[in-house]
């Protein structure tokens, strides 16, 4: 059965350069696919709608002002392996390269697609291995992830309900006594009472989660509360 394939991406100036490389990696292990841009747009447009696992990626695209631009492509994919070339001999792009989210910095010479190729092939046994070898030290068990977002739901419910339940209270009040106040005001009371609302139901439903549905937002992994299904338990208790 032949393996999946890996995605490479390769940036260059010169596509003499990419031909040399994508030869390289194809005979010599056969199991690559490789994707060839010119620009670093083009490879942040890849990125975005390929699975890339390494990118190799022709410094000499870039002169001392812009180089640094090469981090965003580190900073918006941190899993990627990065490996460059330069035909600078002076050692100012090599002081750099680590900066910039690189691996290894291999020189233009005339066999320098062999050691790409082989750096390429090096670089993701060991990514792969480090990877697999973290998953096992790290992953805790699902029903103890559980647990532990239990319980710290639990905690946060019983540090905000409180004051929240104050908040409520007060809203009651003031919307109890409306015609003694400004509109304008009670409008604004409104709000403020729906929102409490909504952050004493969250919170409940929070501490109550069998199954917790997690979703990416630009802040990071967040649970949604809606999606997360409710323990048997709790459900029953709800209807009583």
């Amino acid at each position: 059965m032949v393996g999946k394939k890996i995605n490479v991406l390769i940036v260059v100036k010169s596509n003499y350069h990419a031909v040399l490389i994508s030869h390289e990696l194809k005979s010599r292990y056969g199991h690559y696919n490789d994707f060839v841009c010119y620009s670093l747009y083009e490879a942040q447009e890849i990125l975005r709608i390929r699975d890339i696992k390494a990118v190799i990626i022709d410094l000499d695209l870039f002169d001392g002002q812009n180089i640094q631009m090469v981090k965003s492509l580190y900073v918006d994919n941190p899993s990627l392996i990065i490996v460059g070339m330069t035909s600078d001999k002076t050692g100012i792009t090599a002081r750099y390269a680590k900066e910039f989210g690189i691996y290894e910095l291999v020189c233009k010479d005339d066999s320098f697609q062999v050691i790409i190729s082989k750096l390429v092939e090096k670089l993701l046994a060991r990514e792969k291995l480090f990877t697999a070898k973290k998953i096992r030290e790290l992953k805790i068990p699902e029903d103890a992830t559980q647990e532990c977002m239990k319980t710290a739901s639990r905690t946060l419910s019983h540090e905000i309900m409180n004051p929240l339940m104050a908040i409520l209270g007060t809203t009651e009040l003031i919307l109890d006594e409306s015609n003694k106040h400004d509109q304008e005001l009670i409008e604004k009371v409104k709000i403020i009472k729906n929102a409490a609302n909504r952050i004493k139901n969250t919170t409940q439903r929070l501490t109550k989660l069998d199954k917790p549905v997690f979703h990416q937002t630009v802040t990071g992994m967040l649970v949604d509360p809606n999606k997360s299904s409710i323990s048997d338990d709790e459900v029953l208790n709800s209807t009583k």
